[in-house]
């Protein structure tokens, strides 16, 4: 059995570091206030927080308090819980000053 321990341990450093290197941890600044979840709508949160996900059943109704509201009766709940923690730190509402309307740039989505 230790004749075994060196390769055991060998074991679990590269499993703990391919475990970290597979499914790595949001990224979090110090102060708690910076955070990185992807987003729906092609990873773009100004249009993901100011307009929801619609195909998903669901549009948003204010981002700074995390509410939305269902537009159909079925609603598709896999970007309901990121909409309700990465909106809300935004703190104020901006306005698109691109060309076109924001989810048209720079591409439909």
């Amino acid at each position: 059995m230790l004749s075994r321990l060196p390769s055991l341990v060998m074991g679990l450093v590269i499993g703990a570091l391919l475990g970290t290197a597979l499914f790595p941890a949001p990224v979090k600044a110090q102060s708690g206030a910076a955070i990185y979840l992807p987003t729906g709508r092609y990873n773009d949160p100004f249009v993901f927080c100011t307009e929801g996900v619609p195909e998903h059943g669901w549009i948003a109704v204010n981002p700074i308090a995390g509410t939305w509201t269902a537009i159909n009766y079925y609603v598709n709940y896999q970007w309901i819980p990121t909409y309700t923690i990465v909106c809300p730190r935004g703190m104020k509402y901006g306005i698109w000053s691109g060309p076109g309307p924001a989810n048209m740039s720079p591409f439909m989505h």
